[in-house]
């Protein structure tokens, strides 16, 4: 009873062919595969060529026919058509049974339903197309290394993207074949640094970012920027670096002639404009990607990724749209992004109020990236969670004050809502959500710490950070 269970669950049924009389038998498992009901007046034979592929025909008509078997055993996959018109695949294997004299006298053999296995391998490949088509179209070189001994450079590039062509002129097989040593190419006065910046993120497990000389095919150096982080196991012990690299000799030359500061102004606005364009780009490929899922969780963490994407293509509009190339209003700045947020994630008909307080508030890029990634979380939350009836408040205020005894400057950030608020057990540290260990993360970047009201209806935080 069990191994018939194991079976159906499975989807697994068994056959055998009787070679005389040209006939099947046939287990209940396989009626249910072939969906057909048991026919004592039709023969199997005919019930099998009728709903067999086509195109699958000859795989049946050598395997039954056939007088030249040398072979014992046998598997293949061939398909059906059910009745309903529903194709299915199916991983078929089996014995050839012989009499004394050698000869093939019957087939015994098992079939298994794999068509969802099937489903899910297109669906794989389709991501992965997906996938490969979004790495090609990116201005940057993706790189992943095994570590099998420790975190320096000296281990295996395990992928690298199609890119490394355009930067290196090295080809993808000559990186993974390592005829390509990447330490070998760093310049010598670099290497040093290089190998104590990823010694700290083999300490630390916080990504790191590099800047260092690499020798190019031709034979001249060029700079490069790369970021790195860490890949975990369950057990916390390093399995991989993913990184990230870019070609940035032109920006170091621009660095270097120290360029006049109409030049300047002209390359910074340029460069926030196509950041602002890529991020676009990149929203859109995320947008693209989500077409193709069914899952409404699958489907909401891509529109997450979307919103996070958009605090800060923002940032580099706002960057190029001003004459001030350092900082922006932030004040203007938070008006769009949570209006963006309202509109997107409520509708244009939603009654969400929106406070800010925040004047004279000009941040840099520095801050404002991280800062606004960590506002876009609680807004999305609020508006996911806070307003069942699509009613409510959002308040937002800033100031700023001297640090005692400095010169510097501390920001206080009051920022919640009056919607419906979540348990009070719910917290930075035992929270599983991606949002929550997000706003911890960005709180700590920006030199600061957050905390939480539970004392005010609805969800409010107070954020203390200084600018970066």
């Amino acid at each position: 009873m069990h191994l018939m269970n194991l079976s159906r669950l499975q989807k697994i049924g068994s056959w055998e062919f009787n070679c005389l009389t040209k006939s099947f038998i046939w287990s209940k498992e396989y009626y249910n595969i072939f969906q057909v009901e048991i026919n004592e007046n039709k023969p199997l034979f005919d019930t099998f060529f009728e709903l067999l592929h086509p195109s699958d025909v000859i795989l049946f008509e050598n395997l039954l026919f056939s007088n030249n078997i040398d072979k014992d055993i046998f598997s293949f996959e061939y398909r059906i058509i059910c009745n309903d018109g529903k194709l299915k695949y199916i991983w078929c294997k089996g014995v050839f049974v012989r009499d004394n004299l050698g000869n093939v006298i019957r087939i015994k053999g098992t079939g298994q339903d794999i068509s969802q296995r099937k489903k899910y391998e297109k669906e794989i490949a389709s991501n992965e197309m997906i996938l490969n088509e979004l790495l090609s179209n990116i201005n940057e070189v993706v790189f992943s290394v095994e570590l099998h001994d420790d975190a320096t450079l000296g281990n295996k590039l395990s992928f690298i993207n199609g890119n490394a062509k355009f930067v290196f002129e090295f080809s993808q097989q000559e990186f993974m074949n390592s005829e390509v040593q990447w330490m070998e190419r760093i310049h010598p006065d670099d290497k040093e640094k290089v190998f104590k910046l990823t010694q700290e993120l083999d300490e630390n497990k916080s990504q790191i970012l590099r800047q260092y000389r690499f020798l190019h095919k031709n034979g001249q150096y060029i700079w490069l920027e790369d970021n790195i982080s860490l890949g975990l196991s369950d057990d916390g012990k390093t399995k991989k670096i993913y990184g990230s690299v870019r070609d940035i000799s032109e920006r170091k030359k621009a660095e270097e002639l120290l360029i006049s500061n109409e030049e300047k102004i002209v390359l910074l606005k340029e460069i926030h404009h196509r950041v602002k364009n890529n991020l676009q780009v990149i929203t859109s490929l995320l947008s693209l990607q989500s077409s193709f899922v069914i899952n409404d969780d699958q489907k909401k963490l891509f529109s997450d990724s979307q919103f996070r994407i958009n605090s800060m293509a923002i940032v580099h509009e706002m960057l190029y749209q001003s004459d001030n190339l350092s900082k922006i209003n932030y004040y203007l700045y938070l008006k769009e992004l949570v209006n963006y947020l309202i509109t997107s994630m409520k509708g244009k008909d939603a009654e969400i109020n929106l406070e800010i307080n925040v004047t004279d508030i000009n941040l840099s890029i520095d801050t404002a990236v991280p800062l606004g990634l960590l506002i876009n979380e609680i807004i999305t939350n609020s508006l996911k969670y806070a307003f069942p009836s699509n009613h409510g408040s959002i308040f937002i205020s800033i100031n700023k004050n001297q640090k005692d005894n400095t010169d510097d400057t501390l920001f206080h950030m009051n920022i919640g809502d009056n919607g419906i608020g979540y348990a009070g057990d719910i917290n930075f540290d035992n929270s599983k959500s991606l949002g929550m260990k997000l706003i911890k993360s960005l709180s700590r970047q920006l030199g600061g710490g957050i905390i939480k009201d539970d004392v005010a209806q609805g969800t409010h935080y107070t954020l203390t950070f200084e600018e970066i």
